[in-house]
C-alpha cells in the first residue's frame, strides 16, 4: 500500500474511531442511568432473575458469535476483491447458515436452557413463572438478534460506523424508553419488560436490514448454493466455535456459579459488574472496531510491516483507554456505585472493581485474534487457547467450594486469561513474523504502570480528608498524571510524539 493510500486508510480508521467513541460516551451514560433506573423499577430480586435467566438464553450465543467472526471475515475479504457477486454468494451462504445455527440453538435451549431455568437456578417459586415468560421473551430477542448478524457484518465491513453512532444511540433512548413503560404499568413488570425489550430487538433488526438494503447492493439474498462456500464458512465456524463457547461458557458458568453460591443477591452484583465490563469494553471496542477492517485487509494484501503495526497500535491505545477508565473507577468505586445505585448491593464492590482488570487484558488480546482470525490457520489456535480459558470454570467452583470469596471467579479468570495471552502473541509470531516479545513486554510494563498509578491514587485517597468527591477528583488526577507521564515517555513512539504535537500546534489530523 502506498503513503497516500495508508494516509486515507489511517485518517478512514481516526473518523471511524471518533464516531464510535462518541456514540459510546453518550450511549453508555444512558446505559448507565438505565441500569440503574431499572434496579430500582424493579428491585434487587426482579433484576436478579433477569440477570441471570436472561444470561441463560444468552449462554447459547456461543454458536451464533463463532459464525459472527466467520462472516465478518468472508465478507471484508470479499469486499476487498471488489466482486459484488461474489459478496452476494457470501452473503446468502452465511444468512443461510445463521438460520441453521438459530434452529439449532432454540432446541438447545427450548431442553438444556429451560431444565437450567426450573430446576438448577436458585430462583424463588413466586417468581418462578415470570422466570420462564423472561425467558422465552430472552430467546426471541436472541433469534432476532441472531438473524441480524449478517447485516451487521456487511455494514463493519463497509465502514459504515457513523450508522451504528447514530442507530446505537437511539436503541438505547428506546431501552430507557420502556423502563418508564414499564414502571407505569399495571402488569407483572418483570414481564412487561422482558416483553417490551424483544421489541426493541426486533425495531433495531428492522432498521439494520432497511439500511443494508439500500445502501450496499452486496446485501441481496439471492437463490444460489455452493457446498465449498457453505463449507468453508462453517469449517471457519466451527473452530471459532470453540473460543466463543469458551468464552460465553465462563461468563455464565460463573453467573450460575456466584447465583447458587450466593444466591439472587449475588446474582444481582454479577449483573452489575457485567454492566461496567460492558461499559469499559465498550470504549476500547470503539477503538478496536475501527482498526479490524484494516487489519483484515491489509493481511489480504500481503503488507506485513501494516499489518504488524495495526495490531500494536490497535492493542496500545486500546489498553491505555482501559487504564485511564481503570484508575478513577477502582479507586472510587465505593462513591462511584454510591452515586449510581444509592444502595450497593452485597459483592457489588469486589465484583465491579476486578472486572476492569479482565477488561484491561481483553483490550490488549483482543487485536491478536483479530490478526489470528484473519490469518485464517485458526485449527490448533482455537483448541489451545479454548482449553486454558475454560479451565478456570472448574478451578473457581473448586475455590468457592473450599469456601473463597465470590470475587475469586474474576481472579482465577484473570490469571487464566493472562496465560492465553502470551500463548496467542507467541502463534501470531509462528504464523506471521509478529514480534511477540515486545507486544509481551509492553504488556508487562502497562501491568506495572497500571498497579503502580492505582497504589499511589488509594494511598493519596487515603491521605485525604476532604469531600468524597473532591477526594476522588484528587486522587484521579494524581494517577491520571502518572499514567499519562507513562504513556508519553514509553507508551509513545518518537513519530507518535510528533505527531501528537504537530495536532496540539497545527490542529492537523494524527496519523495512526
Amino acid at each position: 500500500m502506498s503513503t497516500s493510500e495508508n494516509t486515507k486508510t489511517n485518517k478512514t480508521i481516526a473518523k471511524n474511531a471518533a464516531a464510535l467513541f462518541f456514540r459510546t460516551l453518550f450511549t453508555i451514560g444512558l446505559s448507565l442511568y438505565t441500569s440503574r433506573v431499572l434496579l430500582l423499577k424493579l428491585g434487587e430480586d426482579n433484576f436478579g432473575v433477569f440477570s441471570v435467566v436472561g444470561g441463560i438464553a444468552v449462554l447459547f450465543s456461543f454458536l451464533s458469535n463463532s459464525l459472527a467472526t466467520a462472516t465478518q471475515r468472508y465478507l471484508t475479504l470479499s469486499l476487498g476483491h471488489r466482486d459484488v457477486v461474489e459478496y452476494k454468494q457470501v452473503f446468502t451462504t452465511s444468512l443461510n447458515c445463521y438460520l441453521a445455527i438459530g434452529g439449532l440453538i432454540i432446541i438447545l435451549a427450548e431442553t438444556i436452557g429451560l431444565y437450567i431455568v426450573n430446576y438448577v437456578l436458585n430462583i424463588p417459586d413466586s417468581r418462578l413463572l415470570a422466570a420462564n415468560y423472561v425467558y422465552q421473551f430472552s430467546l426471541i430477542a436472541f433469534f432476532v438478534g441472531i438473524i441480524n448478524g449478517p447485516f451487521r457484518a456487511s455494514i463493519v465491513a463497509h465502514e459504515k460506523f457513523t450508522y451504528f453512532a447514530y442507530t446505537d444511540i437511539w436503541v438505547k433512548i428506546l431501552k430507557l424508553a420502556i423502563v418508564y413503560i414499564m414502571a407505569i404499568s399495571p402488569g407483572d413488570k418483570l414481564i412487561v419488560y422482558s416483553a417490551l425489550f424483544m421489541t426493541v430487538s426486533i425495531l433495531q433488526l428492522t432498521s439494520d436490514k432497511i439500511y443494508c438494503h439500500y445502501k450496499f447492493e452486496g446485501c441481496r439474498y439471492i437463490r444460489y448454493w455452493d457446498y465449498g462456500v457453505f463449507k468453508s464458512i462453517m469449517t471457519f465456524s466451527g473452530f471459532s466455535l470453540l473460543r466463543t463457547s469458551s468464552d460465553v461458557g465462563v461468563n455464565q458458568g460463573n453467573n450460575i456459579m456466584v447465583n447458587v453460591f450466593g444466591g439472587t443477591v449475588a446474582s444481582v452484583s454479577f449483573g452489575l459488574a457485567n454492566q461496567v465490563w460492558g461499559t469499559v469494553t465498550g470504549f476500547f471496542i470503539t477503538v478496536q472496531a475501527a482498526f479490524n477492517p484494516q487489519i483484515i485487509k491489509s493481511w489480504g494484501e500481503k503488507d506485513n510491516n501494516r499489518f504488524n503495526s495495526l495490531i500494536v497500535n490497535s492493542s496500545k491505545f486500546s489498553s491505555y483507554m482501559v487504564m485511564s477508565m481503570a484508575i478513577p473507577l477502582v479507586v472510587n468505586m465505593p462513591f462511584i456505585l454510591n452515586i449510581w445505585l444509592h444502595d450497593i448491593p452485597e459483592y457489588a464492590i469486589a465484583f465491579c472493581s476486578v472486572t476492569i482488570f479482565s477488561c484491561f487484558i481483553s483490550a490488549t488480546v483482543n487485536p491478536v485474534n483479530t490478526a489470528i482470525m484473519a490469518i485464517g490457520e485458526i485449527q490448533k489456535y482455537q483448541i489451545i487457547s479454548s482449553v486454558i480459558l475454560i479451565l478456570c470454570v472448574p478451578f473457581s467452583l473448586i475455590a468457592l467450594i473450599f469456601g473463597s470469596p465470590l470475587a475469586w471467579v474474576y481472579i482465577i479468570r484473570i490469571a487464566f486469561q493472562v496465560i492465553e495471552l502470551f500463548f496467542c502473541s507467541g502463534y501470531l509470531g509462528r504464523l506471521a513474523n509478529f514480534d511477540r516479545s515486545k507486544f509481551q513486554m509492553i504488556f508487562i510494563m502497562n501491568v506495572i504502570a497500571l498497579v503502580f498509578c492505582i497504589g499511589v491514587s488509594f494511598v493519596a485517597k487515603s491521605m485525604l480528608e476532604t469531600e468524597p468527591i473532591v477526594t476522588a477528583i484528587i486522587s484521579t488526577l494524581i494517577g491520571w498524571t502518572l499514567l499519562f507521564t507513562f504513556i508519553w515517555c514509553f507508551g509513545l513512539s518518537n513519530s507518535q510524539r510528533k505527531m501528537v504535537v504537530n495536532y496540539v500546534k497545527h490542529s492537523k489530523t494524527i496519523h495512526l
